[in-house]
């Protein structure tokens, strides 16, 4: 049951979001090429084009993976 509820919670298609940039740690390595994107507003306004539902092995949670494409207006 809660994987229906997990899905009615999530956006829709199409449907317009605001994607909120937050630091991420990361284990770098001195040959990783991680993009930088500081130059970027910190809210971005963007289209839904997929969603996907993954379940972690070890934990049974279930997570969302979404396709976002930034809208221009």
């Amino acid at each position: 049951m809660e994987f229906l509820n997990l899905r009615n919670a999530l956006q829709t298609i199409d449907a317009e979001v605001v994607l909120l940039q937050v630091a991420a740690t990361t284990k770098k390595t001195p040959n990783s090429r991680i993009p930088n994107y500081l130059s970027l507003s910190s809210q971005l306004l963007c289209q839904v084009h997929n969603i996907t539902l993954h379940a972690d092995k070890e934990t049974d949670e279930i997570y969302p993976q979404m396709t976002l494409q930034p809208v221009c207006k």
